[in-house]
């Protein structure tokens, strides 16, 4: 056995050990010493500040009471007796007196009220006249204006002195008589700050409110002519900043470019200010001698540091090392080693420890050997059992394996070699199975918890890696492998190939994942219904159908969930003869339960009908019209019932609509084509009524009889233009206008026709957005709905008018038909009226329907409405009950850019000589327009016949100046003719005449050719201005 000894020598642990010590004891030691020196450096930097500040105070408060004395001694004088009576010789002695008592005032000077001199005292410093400078004009201007006070001049140097004048303005009992003027040497100011120590080093000085310096403790800047106006002070003095404490320090650089502390304070009222500055250097010079001395002190306790830390590190450091040679030692397989401490400290116990480790190693050592000769042995005994299974492993179909725990394979079989398609089973055994066989390190953590745990592994799904990265699944079934101490140091396993069932399981579930979603997307209820009326299956919108979480219907009997409109609010309860629910006779009669039975009892099939439910919306209960389809289900020999349920409310109120919409749309052709055949004769009865007209004197009785048959002409004409507007035949002139206007105008109008007991009220958005329409039309409709509104009032009531803008979403707009989303100008006018059945008002819009007497009315007023907001592409909802009155409300689309007319009136009937071939089938046409034109000089050439007039424009083309051609004619349609005509001519000038409107029904048939469009009834102007147009074209 040897024994360790301690050696002597430099450690690095005792270098680190002493840099760790010493480097934290100057870390702490410089944030005390850079504190304190923070502290005490801004404590002399505050204490500098308020001396400064104290001396600059008394400063300014010395020039202050200077100022004021003068002040107050001019203001005396002017109280006195000899300057309210203007006594020169009195005043000449009070300046001489004044002056030998004080002698800082150079001179004093007397001027009259509007500054011409008096009286002048001493050596007046001035190179102007007096009363013309600058400080003498501000004083005239105020003691022209009532001034009384006293006035302080700037500062102007003359003579190598600063100087400054004050005036005061002298009143008596008659008012302003003059002003008292004198000047004023500072130059004692610099003397005063001469005296004023400021520590060591500083100065003060003075400024005026232009930035010149006009006093300073060193009087050689005194009067210079630059300016210190880019000093900080100066700045804020020349600004005019005020401070709280009525003055400010600063840290800046002053005028000579040397870092210094200032203090600063205005002296008012003069706007001068007073500047206390003291260099940098000397404020901080007695904080350098204590940092020096700090550091000195410093580097010493560093010394004396560094020393002790040393000897300790030494001590304690020697001893370790003496632990690291023996173990080396022992290491190196000298089993001797024995340690000998005697510190009686944890050193000693490590040495202890060690000896004894040492000892036990060495008893290990010896079994250890024995241990081995044993598993040898064993070894070859297991390799001579191995080999009879041999065959059996090599041939197995499945693959085999054996592998330690920490995923290294001992043995494999060919037919995992062959699954994982490597090539052979040396390259297989150099894997390792964690990282390169398991796709999923989770699965391998988890196979082997149960394997630790239960000893064994059964049917354990994973998935492994095959040589080229293919994923495929496996099923392991494996059991431990322990040692002779019962401890797992590996595990046999089989592992199978399950990749094809795997793939199938996945089909079949995609597809049942698939089937699932596409039921609950389908925005129907569908339910699976057993015998026993319990639900077994909920689509996602159940909780949407019915307001009920699915969770709540399952398991459940169906019926008690459907709300069936027949239990009137009775509940059917919940049990399992719910299908027999009594709770009201016609329960009998229920579609559903009537379908559902045939089902289960009859087998019928397939049932689809339509039944009503109770729903509640929006904390309402409504009645909403569902179609249900219920189908025979047979899941294995189970026969079940498939509901499928839709909500077809809002499709059967939208069919209802579009059915009114196709038999207004019916009339409306009706109505149209009826007043296409009246227009004819009536252009042929108004025609002729003009031209008699022209041509019977007023004087004569036939006169009268004409005059009658125009206007009866002019009223059948109104009637059916009304027709027209109904079934949209008329043209519309739209353009942008604010809707309130023509209310207001229209309101003016009802005022004059409604009687006295109706009040008409109106509120109307100010806000309200422009809308593109026909003014015109636009306030016959309202005009329409008012007379309606007045005569369902026949005891008096209240005509209300609103308007107001709306913005209608889509799900708004699917309640009606055709009707898009967007913004619209809502026009709302209700009446308190006898109201409307619902009978009545599912009719009101019907041509000729009137609820009013024989002769009281035609019908036509709101279907000409309802056809003029229509054609305006707007809508109108009527809401009426009997007794409570009426509202319309109108809704036009917003907004529109300006269009202007497409006509502009002429005042005076154009003429011509041109020669025009006239075409239409109707004879009375063609007189009236032969007699208009032929009456105002033209040549006309009438031909009822279209293939005639082709003829004939064949032959005379030259001679043909314009034609006149109908669109619609029995023999040749109008668009037709015109095609053989630009056959014949391209060039050929054409004016198509139509009942129908250019913007309407004749819109299809305006050709870029055309130089013109006629609506009959044509008035004379009409004509006459179209045709001159054409022909100028």
């Amino acid at each position: 056995m040897s024994t360790v000894k301690q050696p002597h020598f430099k450690s690095s642990l005792a270098r680190r050990l002493t840099l760790y010590i010493v480097g934290s004891a100057v870390f702490i030691a410089l944030v005390v010493a850079s504190s304190l020196i923070y502290l005490q450096t801004q404590t002399l930097y505050d204490n500098q500040c308020q001396s400064m500040a104290a001396i600059n105070q008394r400063i300014a408060e010395v020039v202050r009471e200077v100022f004021r004395d003068s002040q107050s001694l001019l203001y005396m004088a002017v109280q006195d007796d000899c300057f309210q009576e203007m006594n020169i010789q009195r005043i000449k002695n009070y300046f001489t007196r004044a002056m030998q008592r004080f002698p800082d005032f150079v001179c004093f000077c007397l001027l009259d009220k509007n500054g011409h001199e008096i009286l002048r005292a001493g050596s007046c410093p001035h190179s102007y006249p007096l009363g013309e400078g600058l400080l003498e004009k501000q004083v005239i201007i105020a003691l022209q204006n009532g001034g009384t006070e006293s006035y302080i001049g700037p500062v102007f140097v003359k003579q190598n002195r600063p100087m400054t004048n004050i005036a005061a303005t002298i009143h008596n009992d008659k008012g302003p008589i003059g002003i008292i003027y004198t000047t004023l040497d500072i130059t004692k100011y610099s003397t005063l700050l001469s005296r004023v120590r400021i520590g060591n080093g500083g100065y003060a000085y003075m400024v005026d409110n232009k930035g010149y310096v006009i006093a300073h403790t060193d009087f050689r800047h005194v009067l210079k002519s630059e300016k210190w106006s880019d000093v900080t002070p100066v700045k804020h003095i020349m600004s005019g900043i005020e401070h709280a404490h009525n003055f400010g320090s600063d840290r800046y650089r002053a005028w000579n470019g040397r870092e210094v502390i200032g203090v600063h304070a205005q002296i008012q009222p003069m706007g001068w200010g007073v500047i206390v500055e003291q260099p940098l250097a000397s404020v901080y010079a007695p904080i350098k001698r204590t940092i020096i001395k700090t550091i000195l002190w410093l580097l010493a306790a560093i010394g004396v540091l560094i020393a002790l830390t040393l000897y300790l590190s030494r001590r304690i450091t020697r001893p370790i090392l003496t632990l690291k040679e023996g173990t080396q030692k022992f290491a190196n397989g000298n089993w001797e080693v024995f340690f000998d401490f005697k510190t009686g400290d944890e050193i000693q116990a490590l040495g202890e420890a060690f000896n004894s480790m040492a000892a036990n190693l060495k008893n290990l050592y010896g079994k250890l050997h024995q241990e081995i000769k044993r598993v040898s042995l064993s070894r070859e005994a297991l390799c001579a059992s191995e080999e009879k299974y041999r065959g059996i492993f090599e041939n197995a179909a499945e693959g085999i394996s054996r592998s330690t725990l920490d995923g290294t394979f001992i043995v494999a079989n060919p037919a995992l070699v062959a699954m994982l398609d490597y090539e052979s089973v040396e390259e297989l055994l150099a894997l390792n199975i964690p990282k390169d066989i398991y796709a999923s390190a989770s699965d391998r953590d988890r196979y082997l918890q149960n394997l630790i745990k239960d000893g064994s592994v059964k049917n354990f799904e994973t998935t492994f890696k095959k040589k080229d990265g293919t994923i495929i699944w496996v099923s392991l079934n494996a059991h431990a492998l322990k040692n002779e101490t019962g401890r797992i140091i590996g595990a046999e396993a089989i592992v199978s190939d399950i990749t094809k069932r795997k793939k199938a399981e996945e089909a079949r579930y995609e597809l049942e994942e698939f089937n699932t979603r596409l039921v609950h997307a389908i925005p129907s209820f569908i339910c699976v219904m057993e015998p026993d009326f319990r639900l077994s299956f909920v689509s996602d919108h159940a909780e949407q159908f019915f307001n009920r979480p699915v969770e709540e219907m399952l398991g459940k009997w169906g019926l008690c969930h459907f709300g069936c409109i027949y239990r009137k609010g009775q509940e059917c309860g919940d049990r399992p003869d719910c299908w027999r629910c009594q709770a009201h006779p016609a329960c009998r009669n229920c579609p559903l339960r009537l379908a559902l039975i045939a089902l289960f009892t009859r087998g019928e099939e397939t049932v689809r009908k339509e039944m009503s439910l109770k729903k509640e919306v929006n904390g309402e209960e409504a009645e909403k019209t569902i179609l249900f389809t219920v189908l025979s289900l047979q899941r294995g020999e189970k026969e079940m019932a498939l509901l499928i349920m839709d909500d077809i409310t809002r499709y059967k109120k939208l069919e209802t609509q579009f059915f009114q919409a196709q038999k207004m749309e019916s009339i409306g052709l009706l109505a149209g084509g009826v007043a296409h055949d009246f227009n004819n004769l009536l252009t042929s009865i108004t025609g002729y009524a003009s031209l008699l007209l022209n041509k019977l004197d007023k004087d004569r009785p036939e006169y009268t009889y004409v005059a009658n048959i125009d206007q009866a002409g002019g009223r059948a004409a109104e009637l059916i233009q009304q027709l027209l507007t109904f079934g949209r035949k008329v043209p519309t002139n739209p353009k942008p206008f604010q809707l309130n206007s023509l209310i207001e105008e229209t309101r003016n109008l009802l005022l004059r026709t409604i009687p006295k007991n109706i009040a008409i009220e109106s509120y109307l958005d100010p806000g309200l957005s422009i809308t593109e329409a026909d003014p015109v039309q636009i306030q016959q409709v309202v005009m329409n709905i008012c007379i309606n509104a007045r005569d369902a009032m026949p005891n008096g009531g209240k005509l209300i008018i609103e308007t107001t803008n709306a913005i209608l979403d889509e799900t708004y707009c699917n309640k009606y038909h055709g009707v898009l989303p967007g913004r619209y100008v809502c026009l709302a006018i209700s009446d308190t009226g006898i109201g409307m059945s619902m009978e009545v008002t599912g009719r009101i819009f019907e041509p000729f329907f009137t609820t009013k007497g024989l002769g009281k009315g035609t019908g036509l007023g709101l279907s000409v409405a309802y056809a003029i907001v229509k054609n305006h592409r707007g809508f109108i909802n009527v809401y009426s009950e009997v007794g409570r009155g009426t509202m319309f409300k109108i809704y036009l689309p917003a907004g529109g850019e300006t269009r202007q007319e497409m006509e502009e009136k002429i005042k005076n009937l154009p003429t011509g000589d041109e020669t025009i071939l006239v075409i239409d089938d109707e004879s009375s046409v063609l007189s009236v327009a032969q007699n208009i034109l032929e009456d105002f000089g033209y040549t006309v050439m009438p031909v009822p016949d279209p293939r005639e007039a082709l003829t004939m424009y064949q032959k005379q083309q030259q001679k043909i100046d314009l034609v006149i051609l109908d669109l619609i004619m029995p023999q040749m349609g109008g668009i037709e003719c015109l095609d053989e005509l630009l056959k014949i001519n391209p060039g050929v000038k054409v004016i198509l005449t139509s009942g129908y409107s250019a913007n309407g029904q004749g819109k299809e048939a305006m050709r870029p050719e055309l130089k013109g469009f006629i609506r009959k009834p044509f008035q004379i102007s009409d004509l006459l201005t179209a045709v001159r147009k054409a022909l100028d074209a």
